[in-house]
C-alpha cells in the first residue's frame, strides 16, 4: 500500500482538523493549490467516465477539501458497455452522496453534420455540456482525468499535425476553469493507485485497438521511445515545461504586436496591410491573431498572396468572414443573412408630382421605362449600372470603391432590379441614369426606404 502520513491543515477561525493523505493525494493537492490555485472549498464538478483514469481522480479529489460533483457523457458509441459505464458511475456517486449528472448524446449524428471526427464531436458535445452545468449549479471549475501519459500522446499527434509551438506544449494542468489534477501523474502511477487502494472501473475495450491514432502513439511510440532512453518520461515532462513557458513569451510578444495592428471599429477589427507585409513572418503574426476567429493557416498564406487589386475577396470561418480591401483587412463576425429593407411604392402622375426628397431614402423613376418584375437582390461580381448624371455604365465595385465602401458593406447592399435584372436604383446611394424621371415621363414611381431601414 502506498505510503500515508497525518496532515493537517490550521485555518484562520483557529480550528484543526485531522485528513489521511496518501502521497499522490499530498502531491494533488500541492499541485492544485500552485499551479491552479484552486482553493480550499472550491466547488469542483469532476468529468468521470468510468474508466481508471477518473475514478481515480474521483477517489483523489473526495479526499480533498473541495465541493465535488460527478458528470458523465453517454456518447452511445458502444451500446451495452456505454450503457454499463453509465450506471456504474450513477452507483458510485450514490455511494459517496455526491451529485449526479448525466448527459446523452447522439455522437455520430453531430459528428456527421459538423464534419467532425468522431473523436472531435465527442470533445465539442462534453465541454459544452460540461460549461452549462458548471455554470447552472455553481461549480467555480470542471475537472477532467488527464495524466502526463495523454499529455505525451498529444504532443506527438499535434507534432505529426503540425500545430507549431502550441501543439507541443501538450495537455496544461489548466485552461480557462478547466483543471487536469492529475496531469502531474504517468498512467503507471495511476494504475498502481488503483491497485493499492482497490478502486473499480471499467475498461473501455477500445484503448487496445490500435486503429485509432492516439492508441497506437500509445503502444508503439513511446514504447520504443522509452527503450531507447530510460529516462524518457522525466525528460520530455521537463521539455513540454519548458515549451510551455517558451509559448508564453511567444504569446506576450504576439498578442502585444497583435493589439497594436487590430483597430477595433463598430462592425469589428480592421488590420493595416502594408504594416503588417512589414513585419517578419507576416503569415506568423497574422495566423496569430486570425486564428482565435477559426481561420487556418491556410487561409492566412492565401490572403497574405492576394494581389493588391483584387478588392472585394472574403474568406470565412465558422464564425467570421474576413475582407480584403485596397489597404486593410476587415474582420467581420459571421451575422445571419442581410435582411432586405421595407419598401413603400407608390405610383403617382406627373402632373400631380409634389416633388423630389433628398434625404436618399427615396428614388423617383419613368415608371414606363422600367420592365415589370421590380425586386431586390445584393451585389454580384460583374454587375454594373450608369449611375444618374452619367452616360455610360460603371462597374459597381468601381462605383463603391470611389465612395470607400469596403467588401464588407457593399455585400449588404441591395439594390432594386427590373424585371429584366438591369439595376434601377443602388438602394440608399444612387438610382440609374435610364430610368430617371424625363421631361416625356406620364407616370412617375416612388420607392421609399421605410424609415430606419438604412442607417
Amino acid at each position: 500500500m502506498a505510503e500515508k502520513k497525518q496532515f493537517f491543515r490550521g485555518t484562520g477561525a483557529g480550528y484543526l482538523f485531522f485528513v489521511y493523505f496518501c502521497r499522490m493525494l499530498e502531491k494533488c493537492a500541492s499541485f492544485l493549490k500552485n499551479e491552479c490555485g484552486i482553493p480550499d472549498n472550491a466547488r469542483i464538478l469532476l468529468a468521470v467516465s468510468g474508466g481508471v483514469d477518473s475514478m481515480v481522480m474521483l477517489d483523489i479529489m473526495k479526499g480533498l477539501p473541495y465541493d465535488i460533483g460527478v458528470a458523465h457523457c453517454n456518447f452511445h458509441l458502444r451500446d451495452q458497455a456505454a450503457d454499463e459505464d453509465e450506471i456504474f458511475v450513477k452507483q458510485t456517486a450514490s455511494n459517496l452522496g455526491l451529485p449526479y449528472f448525466c448527459a446523452h448524446f447522439d455522437t455520430r449524428k453531430h459528428a456527421k453534420e459538423n464534419k467532425l471526427s468522431i473523436e472531435m464531436a465527442a470533445r465539442e458535445l462534453r465541454y459544452r455540456w460540461f460549461g452549462q452545468i458548471a455554470g447552472s449549479h455553481g461549480y467555480s471549475h470542471i475537472a477532467t482525468a488527464h495524466h502526463q501519459d495523454d499529455a505525451m500522446e498529444t504532443f506527438f499527434l499535434n507534432l505529426c499535425r503540425g500545430t507549431g509551438i502550441r501543439g507541443l506544449t501538450g495537455i496544461r494542468a489548466c485552461t480557462g476553469n478547466i483543471i487536469r489534477p492529475l496531469i502531474c501523474f504517468s498512467r503507471e502511477e495511476i494504475r498502481q493507485y488503483a491497485t493499492d487502494h482497490h478502486i473499480a472501473y471499467h475498461e473501455d475495450a477500445t484503448n487496445r485497438e490500435d486503429t485509432y491514432r492516439r492508441n497506437y502513439i500509445r503502444h508503439n511510440i513511446i514504447p520504443a521511445f522509452r527503450q531507447l532512453y530510460p529516462s524518457f518520461d522525466r525528460n520530455m515532462a521537463k521539455s513540454m515545461r519548458i515549451l510551455q513557458a517558451q509559448e508564453e513569451v511567444y504569446r506576450h510578444h504576439t498578442d502585444e504586436i497583435g493589439g497594436q495592428l487590430m483597430q477595433k471599429d463598430e462592425a469589428g477589427f480592421r488590420i493595416d496591410r502594408s504594416v503588417l507585409q512589414n513585419l517578419p513572418f507576416p503569415d506568423i503574426y497574422l495566423f496569430e491573431m486570425l486564428h482565435p476567429y477559426g481561420f487556418n493557416m491556410t487561409q492566412v498564406k492565401a490572403v497574405l498572396q492576394n494581389p493588391s487589386g483584387r478588392k472585394g475577396r472574403h474568406y470565412r470561418s465558422k464564425s467570421h468572414q474576413l475582407w480584403l480591401t485596397e489597404g486593410e483587412l476587415l474582420l467581420r463576425p459571421t451575422e445571419e443573412e442581410p435582411q432586405f429593407p421595407e419598401l413603400v411604392i407608390d405610383m403617382v402622375r406627373k402632373e400631380q408630382f409634389k416633388g423630389y426628397e433628398t434625404d436618399g431614402k427615396s428614388a423617383y423613376f419613368d415608371a414606363d421605362s422600367l420592365a415589370p418584375g421590380l425586386h431586390l437582390r445584393f451585389w454580384q461580381h460583374g454587375d454594373s449600372f450608369v449611375p444618374l448624371g452619367m452616360h455610360g455604365r460603371k462597374k459597381l465595385s468601381d462605383f463603391f470603391n470611389d465612395l470607400k465602401i469596403d467588401g464588407y458593406q457593399k455585400s449588404r447592399i441591395p439594390l432594386l432590379c427590373d424585371g429584366n435584372g438591369e439595376i434601377a436604383w443602388v438602394v440608399g446611394y444612387r438610382s440609374d441614369q435610364r430610368f430617371r424621371v424625363r421631361e416625356e415621363t406620364r407616370n412617375i414611381l416612388i420607392v421609399k426606404i421605410q424609415e430606419n431601414q438604412i442607417e
